[in-house]
């Protein structure tokens, strides 16, 4: 045998590659990646049986056809139960870790009530230490909620949400910045003490940590009132539709389409983050766009949500109509922290349309070719080329990647990270575009356009219409390099062992 070189993702003329799997149960793949990354951020905080039991749960979904997305129905529904169980088990295993270290016991604070108080804390997974934006759910005493027959007990109340800033362990204050306020429901549990039920606020907020200490737990006091005025380095300023924060500027038109420009070269990237369907009749395994079949995003509203200085936001509303196969509503929110070069970008969308191939496009960021990231390591990829010469497979202009797509060594320099896999597509003029979802309905079909013959089971998959919410989060730059980072993790605890700031 000669040397065998390269990524063996061509088999044309002898085999079939089924390459369409890549797109397959987006939602899926999503979950899991959540999933494995939580769990890594988790072992390095805590271990035991917990979560080696959970690593057995992750390593049962990532079966060659599970893990692909094609399978039968009932197969990815036993795959969300087992990513269900992981994220549960390693939730847990995070907040009983961040318990101890932090010396907080669920049944003394309820056992001692007037002795507790709320506290943030943030566990940073990273060897190195962590500057930056940090977004935090916390939750706020409103009314208990009764269970079992009342009696003549009454719910307990307390005042809900007011002002607060934090206090970092050197006694320096916090900036806070208030993203959202709801109501909600909280149940705090105990191993000794019956679960209690708490109507709450939900205020979700964003912190400015400063140098949290890699692979440390940080504990952040709490205290009333907004105390003194604390700028971040490079706070986000934002006009009606624009943000920037010294690094770069991030504006969004009326027509919901994202310019970036890096303040310190001048540098520019428009167009970005263009949302559009096709039609597909294709099958789990392979795709089958209908040519001509491409509908863009139809923009009924941009906005702002945020405005700084920690985060600044700018909300786009869209709906794709796929006339009488149903449509897709959604919304892509851009938002720019404090300090950071990196654009966030949070799509998240309704889908109730059928057969149909969902992206998010970026013109014209990479003419010569991308480097993306692959599981041993990354690759260098030219443009995809379609190819229908072999009559039992063609050959796709999608690919796929892991984690990073970069275009770092053209001018504008590009770079998008994305969590865990994906799909895309280099288009030769440099257009690159992600694949969202793909809704088929069937596992394998015999008059595939692109794949003569069954790849697996004529079996009926509505499920692979992914119906329903979608949620997906990534970054785009410039190419001041990658962020290389995991998120830090930030823990809410409402009635933790200490004496009270704010409220019993």
């Amino acid at each position: 045998l000669g040397p065998i070189r390269g990524e063996l993702r061509d088999s044309a003329g002898y085999a079939w590659s089924l390459q369409g799997a890549h797109s397959a149960r987006s939602r899926l793949t999503r979950r899991h990646a959540a999933a494995e990354e939580q769990l890594i951020a988790a072992t390095g905080l805590t271990e035991g049986p917990v979560i080696e039991h959970a690593w057995r749960g992750l390593i049962q979904a990532q079966f060659h056809d599970t893990i692909c997305g094609s399978i039968a129905d009932s197969v990815a529904a036993e795959q969300a139960v087992r990513l269900d169980g992981v994220s549960a088990l390693t939730s847990e295993a995070v907040r009983s870790a961040v318990f101890q270290r932090l010396g907080h016991d669920p049944d003394l604070a309820r056992e001692s009530p007037n002795h507790t108080g709320p506290m943030l804390a943030v566990w940073n997974p990273n060897r190195p230490s962590f500057s930056g934006v940090v977004v935090a759910e916390t939750t706020w005493f409103d009314r208990d909620v009764l269970v079992g027959p009342p009696g003549l007990r009454e719910p307990n109340e307390g005042l809900g949400y007011r002002t607060f800033h934090l206090v970092a362990p050197t006694g320096a204050p916090v900036p806070v910045q208030v993203l959202r306020v709801a109501p909600g429901l909280e149940r705090v549990d105990a191993s000794r003490h019956y679960p209690d039920l708490d109507v709450v606020d939900r205020v979700w907020v964003a912190v400015w940590a400063d140098n949290l200490a890699g692979r440390e737990v940080t504990r952040f006091e709490v205290e009333e009132g907004s105390g003194p005025a604390v700028d971040p380095p490079n706070a986000v300023r934002s006009t009606e539709l624009g943000m920037e924060n010294g690094l770069v500027h991030v504006g969004v038109g009326r027509d919901g389409l994202a310019t970036l420009t890096d303040l310190e070269t001048g540098q520019r990237l428009s167009g970005l983050v263009r949302v559009d369907s096709e039609a597909d009749r294709g099958d789990l395994y392979t795709p089958d766009i209908t040519p001509g079949s491409r509908r863009r995003a139809r923009v009924h509203g941009v906005r702002p949500v945020a405005a700084g200085p920690l985060l600044a936001a700018i909300e786009v509303g869209w709906t794709v109509d796929r006339g009488t196969g149903g449509a897709v509503h959604g919304r892509t929110v851009v938002s720019l922290e404090a300090g950071s070069p990196h654009v966030e970008v949070r799509i998240e969308y309704d889908n109730w349309a059928t057969n149909h191939r969902l992206r998010v496009w970026f013109p014209g960021v990479a003419p010569d070719g991308v480097e993306v990231g692959a599981p041993l390591g990354s690759e260098h990829r030219a443009a995809g080329r379609a190819d229908d010469s072999w009559p039992d497979e063609a050959r796709l202009a999608t690919a796929p990647a892991q984690a990073f797509l970069d275009a770092g060594g053209q001018v504008p320099p590009f770079r998008l990270e994305w969590p865990g896999f994906f799909e895309y597509e280099l288009e030769p003029a440099g257009s690159v575009a992600i694949t969202l979802s793909r809704s088929v309905g069937q596992l394998s079909l015999n008059d595939n356009r692109n794949r003569r013959g069954h790849a697996g089971w004529a079996t009926a998959t509505p499920s692979a219409q992914e119906l329903g919410r979608h949620l997906v989060e990534f970054s785009i730059g410039l190419g001041r390099g990658a962020q290389g980072l995991r998120p830090v993790m930030p823990i809410w605890v409402r009635t933790a062992c200490r004496r009270p700031t704010l409220h019993p």
